[in-house]
């Protein structure tokens, strides 16, 4: 006899397909948060390599081929830094790369390029 509700199962079966929406819908959000985690690595470490980039360009405007290494600090975070700088065809340029990536290996690794030219 029916009197106007809800059997049990058509409860339990309610309660059920909101818990599965539910389960779909964190599992989303957590899926959302690491890329937005991620994105925000990958642009500090960009702005660590530009930085890297430009203070070189201000200190040595022509710099010798080689390699260096470096440590920034951004964002509360220390980066190491990797600095190559390679001769060119042409004489007077320098090839520069800079590799940036947090301090004690591990996420993401960004790498600018270079150009400089003698003064």
């Amino acid at each position: 006899m029916r009197r106007g509700g809800f059997l049990l199962l058509e409860v339990l079966l309610a309660v059920a397909v909101l818990a599965i929406a539910l389960a779909a819908l964190l599992q989303t959000a957590v899926a959302e948060s690491r890329v937005l985690g991620d994105q925000r690595e990958r642009l500090l470490a960009r702005l660590v390599a530009a930085n890297a980039l430009e203070e070189l360009r201000l200190a040595e405007p022509f710099p010798a081929p080689g390699r260096r290494a470096g440590r920034a600090r951004m964002a509360g975070t220390e980066w190491e830094l990797e600095i190559a700088i390679e001769g060119t065809e042409e004489p007077s340029l320098r090839r520069v790369e800079v590799t940036a990536f947090r301090a004690g290996g591990g996420g993401v690794r960004v790498r600018l390029h270079g150009v400089f030219a003698e003064p």
